[in-house]
């Protein structure tokens, strides 16, 4: 038989009369079908707040992709941004829609973008940038939409950049006051938002000519070198741009001739690496080439069986990426030394063309579907065949009490960084502490403090 957790009932009947009820755990539906831990009914992009002020705090923007429209079958309503909130701990799986307002000419999103600009100033939540329909970039306060429940717009500015739809906004994780984007025109900006009301546009290069012709369907920026800026198109061919030399610096293709790359994602640890999706239903594929070489892609996996839309790296983990496609498949992948293993796969009956990992809840990912929703997966609950454990699991200090009084503490020392000889960076030391309690007076004394602490719920 196999072994399973079960309950133990005694119940007394009489003198000498005891009769054992065995109980086995109810297993509940929504973890035999692998089902979403929250969703809300929207065919919406999304946008996770960058800010530890509201880390359960989404922005959802009516898509804009006919697809999208019309099988999610909301292609005549009315296009809006909603501010929606999560509470894992409580029941169902539904999420609060805090506010909503409508767009300025009932303009759909391609894609938003969430930065912490202003956040120790006039914006707590930060700034939220969306690209629409028409070219339109717009800014919005998402602090002031909130504390109104929908009442104030809370939009700072909107500004034509492209000549068509915008497919892609991110703004500058090192420098919040950038936001690149690319559209249908096969242009690429950068927009200056240190003065939100009236923002600057630039052009990352005067003699641009790879993307001439082509739809830009992706830009992102490097995570660790602010001046580097990548971007891809529908004819195959992925640009790095140098804002301070203001030229294209390296271009390369799949020398398979795969054309539409849908998205661009950066290593966040290694500057000189990044990973390209290709929407190809035959081929499939996504690919990591490192700026030292690209001739050929140094690591290459396919996973899905048609097209890949989206593509998202793990910045609190830099080896698990999740990727989406046509074949409804979600998938999440550990970088290992060899090449791309599937480390799970995230439950899913629908097509998503976005993924997206919070960045505050490093387990968490949203998933936005042609279906009409958006969903939030846990990778934690999902059962793979990879023996790579998250480094989110790593404890920075632990303490645990033995036989005697006997007390084991350990945790990483406080020290200032220093380098080596060599020139490399020397890694932080860690300690191990054994103690006895009685012989201790000052553990003694701490542990009463925590004990207060404890009391007066001061746990911060």
């Amino acid at each position: 038989f196999a072994h399973r957790p079960c309950r133990v009932f005694l119940f007394l009947e009489g003198p000498g009369a005891v009769r054992a009820v065995f109980s086995s755990p109810r297993v509940s539906s929504q973890a035999a079908m692998g089902q979403p831990l929250k969703q809300v009914p929207r065919t919406a992009t999304v946008a996770w707040c960058s800010t530890e002020a509201a880390p359960t705090l989404m922005a959802l923007g009516s898509s804009a992709s006919s697809a999208a429209g019309i099988v999610g079958g909301d292609a005549s309503t009315e296009a809006t941004l909603d501010l929606c909130s999560f509470d894992l701990a409580r029941p169902g799986q539904d999420m609060d829609v805090v506010a909503s307002i409508r767009t300025e000419g009932g303009r759909r999103f391609s894609s938003l973008s969430w930065g912490s600009l202003g956040t120790d100033g006039p914006y707590p939540y930060g700034l939220l940038a969306g690209g629409l329909q028409g070219g339109i970039v717009s800014l919005w306060n998402p602090y002031q939409i909130v504390n109104t429940r929908g009442a104030d717009a809370g939009l700072i500015h909107s500004v034509q950049v492209h000549q068509g739809n915008v497919n892609c906004v991110e703004f500058h994780p090192l420098k919040p006051s950038l936001i690149a984007t690319c559209g249908s025109d096969g242009e690429v900006n950068i927009i200056n938002v240190e003065n939100p009301t009236q923002p600057d546009l630039y052009k990352p290069s005067q003699c641009a000519k790879t993307h001439e012709g082509s739809e830009v369907l992706s830009c992102a920026w490097n995570r660790k070198v602010p001046h580097i800026l990548g971007s891809c198109s529908n004819k195959g061919t992925t640009v790095v741009w140098d804002l301070k030399l203001k030229r294209e610096v390296i271009s390369f293709q799949d020398p398979a001739n795969r054309l539409r790359c849908s998205d661009v994602v950066w290593n966040p640890e290694k500057p000189t690496q990044l990973i390209v999706a290709y929407d190809d239903d035959r081929q499939p594929s996504m690919q990591m080439w490192d700026l030292r070489n690209v001739k050929y892609p140094f690591k290459e996996t396919a996973g899905h069986s048609k097209g890949i839309l989206g593509v998202s790296w793990n910045v609190m983990d830099p080896n698990l990426l999740m990727s989406c496609g046509k074949d409804n498949r979600i998938i999440c992948w550990f970088n290992g030394s060899v090449g791309l293993e599937s480390f799970c796969e995230v439950p899913t009956t629908q097509a998503n063309f976005e993924v997206k990992w919070s960045p505050h809840k490093p387990a968490l990912i949203s998933a936005a579907s042609f279906n009409g929703s958006v969903c939030l997966h846990s990778v934690q609950t999902q059962q793979g065949g990879s023996k790579y454990c998250p480094s989110w699991y790593t404890r920075p200090c632990g303490v645990s009490f033995g036989f005697g009084g006997k007390m084991l503490s350990f945790g990483a020392k406080k020290a200032a960084a220093s380098v080596a000889a060599n020139g490399q960076a020397i890694p932080p030391t860690s300690f191990c502490h054994s103690l006895v309690v009685p012989n201790e007076p000052e553990v003694v004394d701490t542990a009463d403090q925590f004990e207060k602490w404890r009391a007066e719920s001061r746990l911060q």
